[in-house]
């Protein structure tokens, strides 16, 4: 294996083309204590049939190092991750579309491959920031994929993806309660902490719109709890009218501002406010949590039937009382 002491003194970035300058230089990576790969599906596959690749790994293991491996586990390539699970920790995540690695002290970037995988144009790096860059990169990377012993069991058994996931965007929190809105087959269930919170969905068209749509086109049946204010009553009316059952009720939750959304027991997405006073939704979203367990789903479902029964129970004694009154008269 070649020295690279001298490189280690001088910072530079260089291309690398051909199958023997990349292997050269890519097997000093291996040199090293600890080695990230971000790899594209096919590439680990043919990593995997690459002897000297493999022995190098085993060297970097046996000497105490430690390897890790970011790749999208896909039917093609479960051999191949199964073969490298036995001397690294990897770990898949969805949509991978570029091949790097990065030790310490070096950056190796993919940039060009045949077909079945091989490499004809690559990137190596020792400069300093660059290389702190892309550990950067690795560990968000990182944090965000998933065993990859979950990945396959999933593909092997059929088994769902469960996923719990923290979104920021605003807009792309709204797009994906529209979506999972319009994906409903037989029921939505909608946990208004604020009466803001539900003027400001009627305002941004999801209610008006979307809801209506799903309601009548697919006879899905849609509930929703908010603290009513005389305000809304035509609004609410309106709802009722469509099909879609709006009752009121009281916070129990006064510290927590949040928007609960429950489409058929199976996926929930809760959304925190940060500002209930803003008009908009982007300003006024904090964060949300979209899950698809069925665990979570129906915690939410249990929180929605035991307020719509309160409500209903007060709703009945409301009307027994005012039945009352009017005998009385």
């Amino acid at each position: 294996m070649a020295n690279n002491s001298d490189e280690d003194n001088t910072e530079k970035t260089e291309m690398l083309y051909g199958y023997d300058e990349i292997m050269e230089k890519g097997l000093q990576t291996f040199a090293h204590q600890t080695l990230d790969i971000c790899s594209e599906s096919l590439v680990l596959s043919y990593v995997v049939s690459n002897q000297a690749v493999i022995n190098a790994m085993y060297n970097l293991v046996r000497r105490g190092g430690k390897i890790r491996i970011v790749v999208e586990v896909t039917n093609d390539n479960i051999g191949a991750c199964k073969e490298i699970m036995k001397i690294a920790d990897v770990r898949h995540l969805e949509g991978i579309m570029n091949t790097f690695s990065v030790t310490e002290k070096y950056y190796f970037g993919h940039v060009a491959q045949e077909p079945n995988g091989e490499l004809i144009q690559a990137i190596h790096s020792n400069d300093r920031k660059y290389v702190e860059f892309q550990h950067y990169l690795f560990e968000a990377l990182w944090k965000k994929a998933i065993p990859a012993k979950q990945r396959i069991r999933e593909i092997e058994q059929g088994a769902k993806r469960e996923i719990v996931e923290v979104i920021r965007d605003p807009s792309e929190i709204q797009k994906i309660s529209h979506e999972l809105i319009k994906s409903a087959k037989k029921e939505i269930l909608l946990i208004f902490s604020t009466a803001n919170s539900f003027h400001r969905q009627i305002e941004a068209g999801m209610l008006s719109q979307i809801l209506k749509e799903v309601v009548s086109l697919r006879r899905v049946k849609a509930r929703i709890l908010v603290p009513l204010e005389h305000t809304l009553n035509e609004i609410v009316e309106e709802l009722n009218n469509q099909g879609i059952a709006v009752r009121d009720y009281k916070n129990p939750l006064q510290v927590t501002v949040v928007t609960t959304l429950v489409v058929d027991q199976a996926h929930s997405l809760t959304v925190e406010l940060q500002d209930d006073k803003e008009v908009s939704q982007e300003e006024a979203i904090e964060l949300a949590t979209y899950s698809n367990t069925q665990y979570t789903a129906l915690s939410y479902v249990s929180i929605f039937e035991t307020l719509w029964i309160q409500n209903e129970i007060c709703y009945q004694g409301g009307l027994r009382q005012q039945q009352q009154q009017q005998n009385r008269s």
